[in-house]
C-alpha cells in the first residue's frame, strides 16, 4: 500500500474490487480518490511512469500500471468520482497516461526506455479496449486487429 510505484495502485485496485463487491460505496470512493493522489504523484508531466521507467522493462511496467488504473477507473463508475474524466490538481489524468502510452502501445512510435526483452503487445490490448470504448479512440480496435491477424477474435473472447 505503500510503495511509490505499480505496487500501491494495484494495492487500491484490488481493495477497490472487494469494497464495491461488499457495497462499501463510501470506502470505494476514499480509494478511488487516493488513487488519484497516486495518479498525481506516480505520473510526470508528459504522462509517463518515472518509478516504471527505471525498470528494465519499462514499456511493460507502464502498460501494467496503467491495466491497475484502468481497473479503477471502470471500479470508479460505482462511487462518486468518477476517474475517466478526473483530472488532479496537477494536469494528471486518465487521458494523459493513455494518450502517452498510445502511440508506443500501438507500434506508431518506438520505445526508448530501457527494455531488455520483447514488448508483448498484448499487455496493452485492455488499456487500447477501453481507449476505444471511454475515449473514443477510433484507430485502437483497428490496432489490434492487425497485431492479432487469424488471432483476433479468439482474442477478444478471451478479454471478456
Amino acid at each position: 500500500m505503500t510503495s511509490k510505484n505499480n505496487h500501491s495502485v494495484w494495492f487500491d485496485a484490488q481493495a477497490l474490487s472487494i469494497a464495491v463487491f461488499v457495497d462499501s460505496l463510501e470506502l470505494a470512493n476514499k480509494i478511488v480518490l487516493r488513487a488519484a493522489d497516486r495518479l498525481d504523484k506516480q505520473m510526470d508531466d508528459k504522462g509517463l511512469f518515472p518509478y516504471e521507467m527505471e525498470r528494465t522493462t519499462s514499456l511493460h511496467y507502464s502498460a501494467f500500471i496503467m491495466n491497475a488504473f484502468t481497473i479503477i477507473a471502470q471500479l470508479s463508475e460505482k462511487t462518486k468520482t468518477n476517474f475517466w474524466t478526473l483530472e488532479t490538481k496537477n494536469g494528471k489524468s486518465f487521458k494523459k497516461g493513455f494518450d502517452a502510452l498510445y502511440p508506443y502501445l500501438t507500434k506508431e512510435k518506438v520505445w526508448t526506455g530501457k527494455q531488455i526483452k520483447e514488448f508483448n503487445y498484448a499487455d496493452g490490448y485492455a488499456i487500447l479496449l477501453v481507449g476505444a470504448s471511454k475515449l473514443k479512440c477510433k484507430t485502437c480496435i483497428d490496432f489490434i486487429q492487425k497485431n492479432e491477424g487469424d488471432k483476433y477474435k479468439p482474442s477478444m473472447l478471451g478479454l471478456l
